[in-house]
């Protein structure tokens, strides 16, 4: 009763057990992989397709530590505005004043460790183009905040949590 559909060979959307808002999907690999193993451009391809759909705010967090309830890898999906009386997300009124390019950048108006990097995803977009900028662009922000890319399958040593809309991605470290 919580499936929503197929998204991909290697992937599922199910409706969130122990939702936070109404319509909170997940995006879960059909095989089991390590929740803090590396995202794929197949991720973020899967990722893509859903935000084509409808405005959203999707996240992943790696590790126990950074907010994961499970170890079977999973993103999550929740339609924005979280506040149908306020911005989009908390956050966004500094980003959307900030100039946010493809570059990794750190907002001085955010006043937490994170890096911000744009993207260019937006109606009529390939779904492979955009997640092979945002695969790059997600292991760039990483590096920014300190996070070592390890090697296929394996796990990162450092938790962090990604946050992704269709304009830009955000990283944060977590401890």
């Amino acid at each position: 009763e919580l499936y929503v559909a197929d998204a991909s060979p290697e992937h599922v959307c199910l409706l969130n057990k122990f939702n936070v808002v109404e319509h909170h999907l997940l995006i879960v690999t059909r095989t089991f992989v390590e929740q803090e193993t590396l995202l794929t451009r197949q991720d973020f391809e899967v990722l893509f397709r859903c935000l084509a759909e409808y405005e959203a705010l999707g996240f992943y967090n790696s590790g126990i530590v950074a907010g994961a309830s499970q170890p079977h890898k999973h993103l999550q999906l929740v339609p924005l505005p979280l506040d149908p009386g306020g911005p989009a997300l908390p956050i966004s009124p500094v980003i959307d004043s900030a100039e946010v390019t493809a570059d990794v950048q750190r907002l001085d108006a955010l006043p937490f460790p994170h890096a911000i990097a744009g993207l260019e995803f937006g109606a009529g977009a390939a779904l492979e183009t955009a997640a092979v900028q945002a695969h790059d662009r997600y292991q760039r922000l990483l590096s920014a905040i300190g996070v070592d890319v390890p090697a296929a399958h394996d796990r990162v040593a450092k938790p962090y949590n990604l946050l992704v809309t269709r304009r830009w991605m955000l990283a944060v470290p977590r401890a």
